[in-house]
């Protein structure tokens, strides 16, 4: 039995080696920097405008919303840094996923990677429900009193979950996008051009009317600027942190980009710095155009617009608003296929989500699978469940992230050039994989299954490419790595719970002495978090020259971490009971996996 047990944890921690992917299995490198500059920004702008702003100004922030959106802004753009440097290293379609496997072993990035895909499809579900709103508004709400009327016989469901009537037009779209992102990355590209344009134009008009027939009174009336409290402006941080998610998307696009290295950390920088910018003026003029209460979460800015009795600007903001929806839509449906990928092509996922089309270079049998799901949710599910479950996943894969950049600056890396794509020869055609274990087919012999066995175990932790800055032996190799990730671990439980004791747990005692105590408490289980994450700092860094790096660490991304936990233990209790349930999922998925495959 403990044998077992120390097989599962060696397959649930083994790494992932860095070793090229076959020519027949890659994605076609086609996009440039000014390419990743427009996808990127398309992805958060959408994202920051018509999803998250009239939400947060509503139920989290209030007018101090705008604060939400730069401590957010600030904080998504250092974790970028983290997530530019490993795309610039290890330049393999994944993102999260791939990294934190290679970092941090199989395990972990499982989980990263499924919780991503969640985050994705709900993504895609809120953007196009949001689209589906939008044009109901344009139509004065005839699209729905018809669906009621003609398929539910005039009786609209009733419930806390589901939707009044099936909103087809939501899935509509997302099923349309979905189709989008099968034709091909330069395709998908060159509609987001004129998404971005549209969604520069809609930053613009929305300023210089709403700065224009605002009211700076609405800023400070009648609950003051801090309607909710500071707390309510780390809630709404934690919230606006989704907006910002599309740099992710940049990193999963490194393997379709001509020159990853450089082009990855120049548009990442450019499109968040664009993002930031236009996400905080779009929020502060509809703050002043409309009283923080009366903001519509679902289509805020239409609604802010209407009340101005201009139908000209109504009707063109809404096409634009449309128009950037879209973007939103595209770009999530583009992200998700690829994670499912790299997922598969490691034997997490089944092998079919592998395959790539030769006709257009994407992984079409993904896209269409994958598809369905979000159209499924935008049908059903209302707006504003879906829109309590984000922001989790991108924060659990953020802080997995910034740890591996840790981990990985402590070791030397021996990257394959692309040279040696087009030669070396492809494993696994002929096997079936469950959990990330060979399985043995029909026609596999045992002898085959040794022989493949010892090839696998030169693919994980073993892999040459693999080299600590100091080695004895292997041994000492495994207790570093395992001393690194355990400290950084070890930080991060004790971080979570003083951040859970000090800004959440005080506000709701009334008696002092109970206060300071947990004031005290608190203050002490930091410490010992700071203390764990300082005996990380003490590991000797790397040597190699990189194209690109995080400055300050391990002292930056250490900072990172802790206001990412921070922004997420202020989250609402169903997104975090969505991150449990999915996990345990996840966990039992794989566990099955294993105890089916052959050790």
């Amino acid at each position: 039995m403990a044998f077992k047990g120390m097989a599962y944890y060696q397959k649930f921690f083994r790494r992932k080696g860095l070793k090229p992917v076959h020519a027949t299995q890659r994605l076609k490198r086609c996009l440039t920097t000014l390419d990743l500059v427009i996808f990127g920004t398309g992805n958060m702008l959408g994202a920051g405008l018509y999803i998250v702003t009239g939400e947060v100004i509503r139920s989290y922030a209030g007018p101090s919303a705008i604060l939400s959106f730069v401590i957010a802004g600030t904080i998504a753009f250092f974790s970028a840094l983290c997530y530019a440097e490993l795309a610039a290293l290890l330049q393999i379609s994944g993102s999260a996923y791939y990294y934190v496997y290679v970092a941090l072993g199989e395990f972990p990035a499982f989980l990263v990677g499924w919780n991503l895909i969640l985050e994705c499809l709900i993504g895609a579900a809120c953007a196009a429900s949001s689209w589906s709103a939008y044009l109901n508004e344009l139509v004065d709400a005839k699209i729905g009193n018809y669906t009621v009327e003609y398929l539910l016989d005039g009786e609209p469901w009733d419930s806390n979950i589901l939707l009044p009537y099936p909103d087809i037009v939501a899935g509509i779209v997302s099923l349309l996008a979905s189709m989008l992102t099968a034709i091909g990355a330069k395709a998908t590209l060159r509609c987001n051009v004129v998404f971005v344009i549209v969604n520069i134009l809609v930053v613009v008009g929305i300023s210089v009317v709403g700065f224009q027939n605002g009211i700076v009174d609405n800023l400070t009336q009648p609950d003051g600027f801090f309607a909710y409290g500071v707390l309510g402006v780390l809630s709404g941080s934690g919230f606006c942190f989704y907006s910002f998610s599309g740099f992710d998307a940049l990193s999963i696009a490194v393997e379709e980009t001509e020159n990853p290295a450089k082009s990855v950390p120049v548009a990442t920088i450019i499109s968040m710095s664009v993002t930031t910018v236009t996400a905080v003026i779009s929020c502060l003029s509809l703050t002043v155009l409309r009283p923080y209460f009366n903001v519509d979460p679902a289509w805020s800015f239409l609604e802010a617009f209407e009340t101005l009795n201009n139908s000209y600007i109504s009707y063109a903001l809404l096409i634009c608003v449309l128009t950037g929806i879209s973007a939103l839509v595209v770009a999530h449906l583009f992200t998700m296929p690829r994670i499912a990928l790299s997922m598969a092509r490691h034997g997490l996922l089944f092998s079919c989500l592998a395959t790539i089309s030769q006709r257009t270079g994407t992984p079409v049998v993904t896209i269409g699978l994958f598809g369905i799901i979000p159209a499924a949710l935008s049908i059903f599910i209302r707006f504003d469940v879906l829109i309590e479950l984000l922001s989790i996943g991108i924060f659990v894969a953020h802080i997995a992230v910034v740890c591996s950049v840790i981990v990985l600056r402590n070791e030397k890396l021996d990257l394959a050039t692309e040279q040696l794509e087009e030669t070396l020869p492809l494993k696994r055609t002929t096997l079936s994989y469950r959990g990330g274990l060979r399985i043995r087919t029909e026609s596999e012999t045992e002898a085959d299954l040794l022989k493949n066995k010892e090839e696998d175990d030169d693919d994980v932790d073993s892999n040459p490419g693999y080299k600590p800055v100091e080695v004895v032996n292997s041994w000492t190799y495994m207790l570093d790595t395992t001393s690194i990730n355990t400290w950084l671990l070890l930080f991060i439980i004790f971080n979570t719970a003083a951040t859970a004791i000090l800004i959440n747990l005080p506000s709701k005692v009334k008696y002092p002495l109970l206060f300071w105590s947990m004031v005290a408490v608190g203050s002490i289980v930091f410490v010992i978090g700071l203390i764990c994450f300082l005996s990380v700092s003490r590991a000797k860094g790397e040597t190699n020259k990189r194209n690109f790096k995080v400055p300050g660490m391990p002292y930056l991304p250490g900072i990172v971490i802790t206001l990412e936990l921070l922004l997420m233990v202020n989250l609402k209790a169903l997104a975090w009971l969505r991150l449990f349930v999915w996990s345990i999922i996840g966990k039992n998925y794989l566990i099955i996996a294993l105890s089916i495959s052959t050790f």
